[in-house]
């Protein structure tokens, strides 16, 4: 008796722990925003091709724009997805981020009503609305259950061309219960620079119709579709392949992909249920707008609204910032290097704009521009004329994110292999070539990067931004480095690193911190994080007193009203110090005001203001404070490192799917031992903890005390035969 009582105990333990873990990924609320008058806090669903927004009724299509310059924006498809059940009593609403849908179950006395939808993970061009309602008891009554079209407003841009009246498409017999649809094809034009494009894109959708069904049938499903694509052949391909489905199988497709994106690439924490959640909307939203292994044609970046937003002067229209390569990039880059591979391949596709750029300018290599979108022309508007004229530094970020990306993998194919006649190797040249030429000597022979802005844009004409001079030299030492890892067909001018090293580091000696830039006097209010990115993400070398008095003078002056990343830079930069204490303040301030609830939809300003959203921007910089503060991990060229630690009140970490060279690995860290569970090992790889080093060529389960370590590559390659860069200016 005493043995059966305690399997039953054993098994109740396990089932509530399971039920637990899996009740993380629902957001759940009896109301939503949309309700209250605030649909820009309804959440976003996507595939890396298709966006929207739960309820609204606008869709946005992977590198899709219209408009012209700094006017181009996603394109707004009225894709007739935003329907909704009414009137049928008491609902509960959940946001299932495990599975990537959005499931509406609402009952009165007469029937039950359960509503998903989502956008197909597998089928890129698919949106699915899928309505089952159930007789509460038999009956010979006829129920009907309403449908309607939101009356939500999000953009009211007319950018599509209609060619035609909506014509209708009779359905051969499927398992759907599909009868026709209604489709529009039209046409959208985008300008930018001196290119111009007219897109066809056409749409089609199940005709809305309330339920009618009998009490007398035991449950009765009603499906409504929109489809998306280029061209009416297109379409009706797209619509005869979702045709040969049954809507067990479409589910099924969409969250086995949705699943598999999460064991290849998630962060659980174990004690804190708000942080928890918190931290899987952040990498959920993110997931949302990447394509994984979504059919698409193109991919256009990361926006700091997503793929979900960017309307005509809404939400940064779209177009891709810094945000991407600085704050979304990084965590992607650990967990899905893929899809670091292809945000690289966003702006090597868009070298020859880089080019024109420059020379616009007067300038040799390649500049990228402040704001991109389709072609990677300039398309930041002229009210933002000195952001876009003076925050060059987007080029230097780029070529880090490029560094980055080789030392995480070691794969030299991406700077060898061409990509549209250009490959990384010349990318990264001439992001080199740009700085060589955009660095002045003054008389006393230092270089000098005049007229600039850093990221601190209160501050938008300033000489020798710390944070831009570090970055200018990374990117000229990065290239120097490259020619022999990758053995590019370039060789960089001896002058370039010698002129990068001799950059002027503003350095106050007897304070014992970096003024952001020449001039800077203590106590200046800025608006962001600046200064204190030497510390981290550029690792720059410094005394550990010098980076505490940084993150001390810079926390005291920043606006407090700035935005996320801010708080999160600094919470990375007190755990790496040791003060726990102010970690904690700021790393809740990084999200707390941000994440909305009850969909954890993120907006860039602070509560009760809004801004852009959903902001992905803010996200990244979240995510960052969790995998690379508390974690701890570093990238850096020759070696991984990670110093573990959990934060407040939790009891563990489970990150699973970190990538290095080939190799898959969870990390988990509990409050008194780190597990390295190594998943796939393609080559061999050294784990080392103070003196003692694990060699590791197979799938291995490792313990290691809660103590600071490091993984390096086994076979060194080009790293035995190249010098390291020297990551040193002021030379």
């Amino acid at each position: 008796m005493y043995y059966c009582m305690f399997i039953n105990i054993v098994l109740t333990l396990v089932l509530s722990k399971t039920l637990a873990e899996d009740s993380i990924w629902l957001l759940r609320s009896p109301t939503i925003p949309l309700d209250s008058d605030k649909p820009k806090l309804m959440p976003s669903l996507g595939n890396g091709n298709l966006g929207m927004n739960v309820f609204l009724p606008s869709v946005r299509k992977q590198c899709l724009y219209s408009g012209q310059d700094g006017s181009s924006h996603r394109t707004r498809i009225p894709g007739n997805a935003n329907l909704r059940v009414v009137n049928v009593g008491d609902m509960l609403f959940t946001l299932d981020m495990k599975q990537g849908i959005f499931e509406v179950s609402g009952n009165n006395d007469k029937f039950t009503v359960d509503h998903k939808l989502l956008v197909h993970r597998k089928y890129s061009n698919l949106i699915l609305n899928s309505i089952t309602v159930t007789p509460v008891e038999p009956s010979n009554e006829i129920f009907e259950a309403e449908v309607v079209y939101t009356d939500a407003v999000d953009d009211t841009t007319e950018d599509i061309k209609i060619d035609y009246d909506p014509r209708t498409l009779h359905l051969r017999e499927n398992q759907l219960g599909l009868e026709l649809v209604e489709y529009i094809c039209g046409k959208t034009e985008i300008t930018e620079g001196s290119y111009k494009q007219e897109s066809s894109v056409c749409y089609a959708w199940t005709p809305i119709s309330n339920l009618l069904f009998s009490g007398q049938e035991a449950n009765y499903t009603k499906n409504f579709i929109t489809v998306i694509s280029d061209s009416e052949e297109g379409l009706q391909s797209e619509i005869e392949l979702i045709l040969d489905l049954s809507l067990k199988s479409l589910v099924e497709s969409h969250i086995n992909a949705w699943e598999n994106i999460w064991a290849k690439g998630s962060i659980l924490i174990d004690g804190d249920t708000e942080l928890a959640q918190t931290i899987l909307a952040s990498m959920f939203y993110i997931y949302s707008s990447l394509p994984f292994s979504t059919p698409m044609d193109k991919f256009c970046g990361l926006s700091p609204g997503g793929l979900s937003y960017g309307g005509l002067n809404m939400d940064y229209q779209g177009h891709s910032f810094w945000d991407t390569e600085i704050w979304m990039y990084p965590s992607v880059l650990a967990l899905h290097p893929e899809q670091g591979l292809e945000l690289l391949k966003y702006r090597i596709d868009r070298l020859e704009s880089a080019f024109k750029h420059a020379a616009s300018g007067g300038f040799r290599g390649a500049r990228f521009p402040w704001e991109s979108a389709l072609t990677g022309s300039e398309v930041c508007p002229d009210f933002a004329a000195e952001t876009r004229d003076n925050q060059i530094h987007i080029s230097a970020d780029i070529s880090f994110a490029a560094r980055q990306y080789l030392a995480v993998t070691g794969d030299l194919s991406m700077f060898n292999d061409l990509e549209d006649s250009a490959n990384g190797c010349d990318f990264i040249m001439n992001i080199a070539e740009f700085w060589a030429s955009r660095i002045s000597i003054n008389e006393d022979g230092v270089s000098e990067i005049l007229h600039v802005m850093g990221p601190d844009e209160d501050h938008g004409d300033v000489d020798n931004n710390a944070y831009t001079n570090v970055a200018a030299a990374y990117a000229i030492f990065f290239a120097e480095y490259l020619g022999c890892a990758a053995n590019c067909s370039y060789q960089i001018p001896s002058n370039y690193s010698d002129m990068a090293s001799r950059l002027k580091m503003e350095y106050n000696k007897e304070a014992n911190f970096h003024p952001q830039y020449t001039g800077y006097v203590l106590g200046t209010e800025i608006k962001q994080a600046d200064a204190i990115l030497l510390g981290y993400p550029f690792m720059y070398p410094m005394n550990t007193s010098t980076r505490v008095r940084d993150l001390d003078e810079y926390g005291k002056v920043v606006r407090s009203n700035g935005p996320a990343m801010t708080w999160s830079m600094h919470s990375v930069g007190h755990i790496e110090t040791r003060n726990f204490g102010e970690a904690e303040k700021f790393f809740n301030k990084s999200y707390q005001a941000y994440a909305r609830e009850p969909f954890l939809v993120w907006t860039e300003q602070q509560k009760p203001d809004i801004g852009a959203v959903n902001f992905l921007t803010g996200m990244g910089g979240f995510l960052q404070a969790v995998l690379f503060g508390y974690a701890g991990l570093r990238i850096r060229l020759d070696r991984i490192e990670f110093t573990p630690n959990l934060p407040s009140n939790t009891r563990s970490m489970d990150i699973a799917g970190i990538d290095y060279y080939g190799a898959e690995f969870n990390l988990i860290i509990n409050e008194n031992k780190v597990i390295i569970d190594l998943k796939r090992v393609s080559k061999e790889l050294k784990v080392k903890q103070g003196s003692e080093t694990v060699d590791v060529s197979t799938p291995s389960y490792l313990e290691l005390r809660v103590e600071p370590f490091m993984i390096t590559p086994g076979s060194r390659g080009y790293l035995e035969n190249c010098s390291l860069p020297k990551d040193i200016i002021g030379l």
